[in-house]
Order: structure tokens, then sequence, then C-alpha cells
């Protein structure tokens, strides 16, 4: 999970908050704030959230974009952004990443 999270570490610099999730629907690793998740931080059901099927839906390459919500980790208005990547360990997963509205303001 090194990896992942120094991978979410670098879009979380461009976005805010960042995670990658499998089709379980749990929390592979995230990154909030620059701050990475511990293991006992992260969601293990994520697929509640309504980004969570819209995206596993698509195909790699595509980008599933939310209607603005106010994330639960950063307390901001949001616009969520998922995509596919290639499957991993032998399971599909996504990334999704957080993208303030305020962001776009500036």
């Amino acid at each position: 999970m090194r990896q992942a999270n120094d991978a979410l570490s670098y879009i979380e610099k461009l976005y805010g908050e960042a995670c990658f999730i499998d089709k379980s629907g749990a929390e592979n690793a995230r990154v909030v704030n620059g701050a990475v998740a511990k293991p006992h931080e992260l969601s293990s059901d994520e697929a509640r959230n309504p980004f969570f099927e819209p995206s596993f839906g698509l195909d790699p390459g595509q980008v599933y974009q939310s209607k603005p919500y106010i994330s639960p980790d950063t307390d901001e208005l949001v616009i969520s952004n998922s995509t596919l990547v290639p499957v991993v360990a032998g399971r599909p997963a996504i990334v999704h990443f957080e993208v303030t509205i305020e962001s776009f303001r500036r």
C-alpha cells in the first residue's frame, strides 16, 4: 500500500482528497490534506456512496463526475471524480478524488 499512498499523495496535492477503493467497497488507501490515513481510519463500506457503482460501470480511462456535495473528510463543497484502474491482484478498483468548488473560484 506504500505505492498506493505515494500515488494518492501526489493526486491529493492537486485535488484535496484521494482514495483507492476496491470492488468490495473497502478503502485500501486514502490521503486527505496531506495526511495518509492509518489502516483503522479507512472505510470498509464506500459502496453506499453515489460515485461507487457508476465508476465501476466505466471503461478504463473514463471518469465519473458527481454533482457537488459536502465532503465528509474535508467539510468542503466538492465534486467527486472517479476512474476505474487496471485490475489489481485480480480485483478491479477505482481511484476517487475530490475537487473543491472553491478551487474553481481561484
